[in-house]
């Protein structure tokens, strides 16, 4: 996994050199996206850099206006902080993203949310909000 990961840094870095690249922000996106993910595959979801690539790659897909790649993003630092425990920092993002969440038509991006959102409220015994978040996940 740690080959994979140095890969991605290179290849944000290559990015980084070739301005002219067309979309080097989707491009970036993309990156972020699977090594975020194989942060959180090598070291678990509570190293402190998972939540750190997640949130970098919601502020650049927001900054795009790349609503369905922010809410990825969003689900995963629900999910990261929900498990470190971080749930008043999950929350937070929940509520931040709600309304990005509905200008997202892909289902399994919605129901990739909501499972993560609905999931941290039922570990803070918000059971109404959490069973209102799974129903409409379904």
């Amino acid at each position: 996994m740690d080959l994979f990961i140095r890969g991605a840094m290179r290849a944000l870095a290559l990015i980084d050199a070739n301005p002219g690249l067309p979309g080097p922000a989707a491009e970036r996106i993309v990156v972020l996206k699977y090594l975020s993910h194989a942060r959180q595959l090598a070291f678990g979801f509570v190293e402190s850099q998972v939540s750190e690539l997640w949130s970098l790659t919601s502020d650049l897909a927001t900054a795009t206006e790349n609503f369905q790649e922010r809410i990825v993003a969003d689900a995963g630092r629900i999910v990261a902080g929900c498990v470190a425990g971080r749930y008043a920092e999950s929350e937070e993002v929940v509520r931040a993203a709600l309304p990005f969440a509905e200008r997202v038509s892909d289902p399994g991006t919605i129901k990739t949310f909501l499972f993560a959102a609905g999931t941290l409220r039922y570990r803070m015994a918000m059971m109404a909000d959490s069973c209102a978040m799974f129903d409409r996940a379904l």
